[in-house]
């Protein structure tokens, strides 16, 4: 399974860059069919190992605060809020925690 789940890691990874570089006007419907299924699949997971407090993480309010501002209320406040967070605290946690990009890991992946 990890042969698998590694393959379908960098195909995740290319098809995100292909639409990035390809498409980049429909990144967003790409965004809104990906982060959800990986963070219900990620709820789904912890909630199943007692896990699930981890999920009320400063990430996965900045990811929140995302989809708002994507699909209910594009403020341009709100996406420098997010842009602030996600470049500020959220890109010092990646250093300070030596967070990793591990394709055979699920959990690595969607953090």
């Amino acid at each position: 399974i990890d042969k698998f789940s590694f393959t379908m890691g960098v195909v995740g990874l290319l098809v995100t860059e292909a639409v990035l570089l390809q498409a980049p006007q429909y990144f967003w419907a790409f965004f809104a069919l990906v982060m959800p299924t990986l963070l219900f699949l990620r709820i789904y997971l912890y909630t199943k190992q007692k896990l699930q407090y981890f999920m009320y993480d400063f990430c996965y309010y900045v990811q929140i605060t995302c989809f708002i501002n994507l699909f209910l209320l594009p403020d341009e406040r709100l996406f420098l809020v997010n842009f602030a967070f996600s470049h500020g605290p959220l890109l010092w946690a990646i250093i300070a925690w030596r967070n990793s990009l591990v394709f055979h890991s699920l959990d690595k992946v969607t953090s």
